[in-house]
Parts: structure tokens; C-alpha cells; sequence
């Protein structure tokens, strides 16, 4: 169980404050479905769903499910600071990330032939490559801005369909089912006064 709650840690601590213009500007939802896959035999299991909301320079990311429970997490690209909340032991727990500037080496990304798109939004595919050997395809979005999921420096729009390894048997597969453009209020973004704010470090710790 604690493998999984670090790769969980890892995928939404990745948003990044990489501004650009080229992106169509964005407020409202997207929601994915996420399956646990086999390496094996390649079948997969439904464990959990991920949504994420937008304003501006403010990201929420909800994910519930029976094998990982409830959990939100409040990124600020603009301080770049991210808060993990999650119950734990009867208690509210606001783990707090601070981004940092790192710079990371791009991934190779080879065309692949095809569109579609998810309501309004445009996607296409490519080829994530390792030394011109293919690791997996990639879908995203084209309009919109890889900084509210910046899983794949030089993903050139947001992920749509993309795999997070967990060890050598299983991956993740996460998969946009839908994009809603919507007004969302502030109060999203905000963290309750219950939850008690501590390292990822210290949340281990408590665990133990």
C-alpha cells in the first residue's frame, strides 16, 4: 500500500508553472478514468478516477476509490507550492509540497498519424521514445496547457491517455473521458481549517 501511495505522490506533484501562450486559456474540469494494468496478459482493472479543476494558476486533483480512499490535492503554480489532503487515522492531513525549479531533461516524442477529439478538444498521439526504442503511445490534448499535468517535459498540449509505471508486473493507465468547461468557485482551492498541515516525511512517520 505504500508503494502505491508514493507513486500517487509523485503523479500529483507534477504540475509545473511553465506559462505559455499558445495554450487556449481554460477553466473547469477533466475527468479520467484509471485502470491498473497487467503487464502479463495485459488486463486491467477500473481502481480509481482522477479530476482535475482549473482556474487559472490554481489546480485541484480529486482522486476516490475502495483500494486507495479519498484524496485531494491543491497545487499553486504560481507560489509553487501543492497541499495532499487525505484522512488518515481519524485525522485531517494537509501534506505540503514545494516545487521545485529543477530542470529536466525533454522526452523524445515520435508523430504518430491520427486525431480525434473529446467534445470541443483536439488530441493527437505520439510514440514516447528511449534511445529511438518505443516505450509507449501518448494522447493529448492540443489546445490545452501540459503546466496543469506536466508528467512529460515536452508533451506539446495536456495529457489525454498516458501509462504512470508501478513496478515490473503493473502500470497505471489513465484515460480522459470528459472535459468540462465550467466557472468554479474559489472555495475549491482553499484548504479547511481541520486539516493539519505537515511534511510527506511526517505523514510517514504518523503512519508507522
Amino acid at each position: 500500500m505504500r508503494n502505491y501511495l508514493l507513486v500517487f505522490f509523485f503523479l500529483i506533484t507534477t504540475c509545473h508553472s511553465s506559462f505559455s501562450q499558445r495554450y487556449k486559456h481554460f477553466e473547469g474540469n477533466i475527468y479520467y478514468d484509471i485502470y491498473l494494468v497487467n503487464k502479463h496478459d495485459h488486463s486491467s482493472k477500473k481502481v480509481n478516477y482522477l479530476t482535475i479543476r482549473i482556474k487559472d494558476s490554481l489546480v485541484r486533483v480529486d482522486t476516490d476509490s475502495k483500494l486507495f480512499g479519498g484524496q485531494t490535492t491543491i497545487h499553486n503554480l504560481t507560489r509553487h507550492r501543492s497541499y495532499i489532503l487525505l484522512k488518515s487515522k481519524d485525522t485531517f492531513y494537509a501534506i505540503q509540497h514545494f516545487d521545485t525549479a529543477a530542470v529536466e531533461k525533454a522526452i523524445l516524442f515520435k508523430k504518430v498519424k491520427g486525431k480525434t477529439k473529446l467534445g470541443d478538444f483536439k488530441i493527437k498521439k505520439v510514440s514516447r521514445l528511449i534511445d529511438t526504442n518505443k516505450i509507449d503511445t501518448i494522447e493529448y490534448f492540443t489546445q490545452l496547457d501540459p503546466k496543469y499535468l506536466a508528467i512529460y517535459p515536452g508533451l506539446k498540449g495536456l495529457p489525454a491517455t498516458y501509462h504512470v509505471e508501478v513496478n515490473k508486473d503493473f502500470y497505471f493507465l489513465y484515460k480522459a473521458i470528459k472535459v468540462e468547461p465550467k466557472a468554479l468557485d474559489d472555495k475549491l482551492f482553499m484548504i479547511p481549517k481541520l486539516f493539519k498541515i505537515v511534511t510527506f516525511d511526517e505523514f510517514i512517520k504518523s503512519q508507522e
